[in-house]
């Protein structure tokens, strides 16, 4: 499915589809990058996932964009473990990380 932030998920086939990729998942620096899943999902709104950034991977989770905010598109996006190996790799600039 494709969402109006460019992102699309990957799901498994048969009748308990699962999510198992997100292509073009918006990072925090606003470049798409495909996002593996890693584990199962920890809470109702996010995904354990992974990225891989100038040759290494990089830990953290999925969730969906915060539609409230303006100038920000419905679709999945990739938020750093910054507490993580590689956690300062994504710089923090998308536009939904702003304070309102």
């Amino acid at each position: 499915m494709k969402y109006p932030n460019g992102s699309e998920s990957i799901l498994s086939h048969g009748p308990f589809a699962q999510l198992l990729k997100v292509k073009n998942a918006i990072c925090e620096d606003n470049k798409p990058r495909i996002a593996t899943i890693t584990g199962q999902p920890d809470t109702f709104f996010s995904i354990p996932a992974s990225v891989k950034a100038q040759g290494k991977t990089i830990t953290g989770f999925l969730s969906m964009a915060p539609t409230y905010k303006p100038n920000v598109l419905e679709g999945y996006i990739f938020t750093a473990n910054k507490y993580g190996k590689n956690g300062a790799v994504i710089p923090k600039t998308a536009p939904w990380l702003d304070p309102l």
